[in-house]
């Protein structure tokens, strides 16, 4: 039994099962198949529709999420966490909680002001992918060396030197930290790019690159300080000023700690309870300097999101195809859950892949994290140290079920002829013995050929496009995904009744003529 016609035959069992929950129908219509899953057991995908007002459930998992930021406040050594929860585009939940200061009181807000870490690395990604679409940089996999060919270090592993996208996506085996003076961090405050290239004359990849990630502040560094070079007399942080926060509106975003932002700041202390320095990370900026709120994070996260929403405009930032290359998973980790990509630190949750990226410098953590598959997205910055993706897991927990049950019953509704029975019917090909069937379930026309039954979606008199309902897709084998989309094509008699059809797309060549 061949692995096409077993995927066929699940396919069948599947859709029975979803046509069995929507009407009670003569299943003997179809293939007579004795195997049945169990009820339930396929996954659902939902398209993200407007929910306005919020429905309960979704204002009870807002109350749960706050209830979830209350007991991540440590009173010695994370007194403040502010959070955003996004939806399409919209901040439906904001706000702060715990103190800004241990010493002077005061109320965090959305827009209170903390450091994000390595949040700050996202920043470098855009960069370079605004490169890539203006034509500084032709390829993501090109070499390292082709644009800074003063970078060199020695490779044990192999002859080839690592790429822009190893690079961006953990892959590249590079070591963690920058060479700085006697390897400390708090060194790199002017280091300079020659000073870099050559000591990692004299160092080596740790790991070869493309077998497993190695997280590396260097990588982010070496591209946002040595790639802003192929531009003339521009500094990184002119750079990510003008091309990406101006634009964004991103208006408390930035690199440098003046007066005026530290007096918008939350406090951060270390685990002992002390005030943490504001340490300056130097030439190490691009991979961990920055300051943001969750107020400006949740714009970056709907211009990244907004990608996946067909009806908007693309962005004078990246072009809507950009950013969805941008974010695909490039290694998935043994659990099977878990994946890396550009730069983001992946989990697959209720079916759906959370895109996110942490951030730890002293005294602070951040989550920046979405969903732009369900338009949905949360920000939570802490004046402390906090295992941010465990906090992710947390809340996601609580808010993707609460709006997958939301939308649940909002869903839009396929179109349907006005006359579905003028296109019910058996049809033989006229090459070959393929007999295919149509029938009218809930107006909604389905079509059973070779094994395998697709919904149609009606768009006018004469055609049709082949489609499977959100809650089967996640179901069906990658081969199977191919049909969707493609256009069925009838001819009708005087009366509008369906006498033929074709399917250019799934079945070529062949026409299937009604014979009942």
């Amino acid at each position: 039994m061949t692995s096409r016609y077993l995927l066929s035959r699940l396919f069948v069992i599947t859709i029975l099962l979803h046509l069995n929950q929507q009407s009670a129908i003569n299943s003997e219509k179809f293939l007579d198949l004795t195997v049945r899953e169990p009820a339930g057991s396929c996954p659902v995908r939902y398209v993200p529709e407007p929910l306005d007002p919020l429905p309960a459930s979704m204002e009870n998992a807002l109350k749960e999420f706050e209830n979830a930021l209350n007991l991540q406040i440590n009173k010695t050594s994370r007194p403040a966490v502010s959070a955003s929860v996004v939806y399409r585009g919209r901040e439906i939940w904001a706000g702060g909680l715990g103190v800004k200061s241990k010493e002077h009181g005061g109320h965090p807000l959305s827009s209170t002001v903390y450091r994000i870490g390595s949040v700050s690395k996202v920043f470098v990604v855009i960069m370079v992918y605004q490169m890539l679409e203006k034509g500084y940089i032709a390829s993501l996999d090109d070499e390292l060396h082709k644009y800074i060919p003063e970078f060199d270090i020695n490779n044990p592993f192999g002859t080839k030197s690592i790429t822009l996208r190893q690079m961006m996506s953990q892959l590249s085996g590079l070591p963690r930290e920058a060479p700085c003076l006697y390897g400390s961090i708090k060194t790199c405050h002017g280091t300079t790019n020659e000073d870099i290239y050559a000591r990692l004359k004299q160092q080596s990849l740790i790991l070869p690159p493309w077998t497993r990630p190695s997280y590396s502040n260097l990588a982010f560094a070496l591209l946002g300080n040595g790639l802003v070079n192929l531009l003339p007399n521009m500094t990184y942080e002119d750079y990510v000023l003008t091309m990406i926060l101006e634009p964004l509106g991103m208006t408390m975003t930035g690199f440098n700690y003046t007066k005026s932002v530290i007096d918008e700041m939350a406090v951060g202390y270390d685990l002992n309870g002390s005030v943490a320095p504001l340490t300056d990370l130097g030439w190490l900026g691009p991979a961990g300097q920055m300051y943001s709120t969750v107020n400006d994070l949740a714009k970056l996260g709907s211009f990244l999101m907004s990608s996946y929403d067909y009806k908007s405009r693309s962005s004078s930032v990246l072009q809507k195809e950009t950013i969805r290359e941008m974010l695909l998973p490039l290694f998935l980790n043994p659990d099977g859950l878990t994946q890396f990509g550009t730069p983001w630190e992946m989990r697959l949750m209720h079916n759906y892949l959370v895109r996110r990226k942490g951030g730890n410098v002293p005294g602070y953590s951040a989550l920046f994290s979405f969903i732009p598959e369900l338009q949905l997205g949360v920000n939570i910055l802490w004046s402390g140290a906090i295992d941010e993706n465990n906090a992710s897991v947390v809340v996601y927990d609580i808010l993707i079920p609460a709006l997958t049950n939301a939308l649940s019953s909002v869903q839009p509704k396929p179109g349907y002829p006005s006359k579905p029975a003028n296109y019910e019917g058996t049809y033989k090909a006229d090459i070959g013995a393929s007999v295919a069937e149509i029938l009218s379930i809930n107006d909604t026309l389905v079509l059973t050929v070779s094994g395998i039954s697709v919904f149609m979606e009606y768009v006018n008199a004469t055609m049709c496009v082949l489609f499977i309902p959100s809650d089967l897709l996640p179901c069906m084998e990658s081969e199977l995904f191919g049909i969707t989309g493609d256009y069925v094509y009838f001819q009708l008699d005087k009366s509008s009744v369906a006498q033929n059809f074709t399917i250019p797309g799934y079945i070529w060549g062949a026409t299937f003529i009604r014979t009942s």
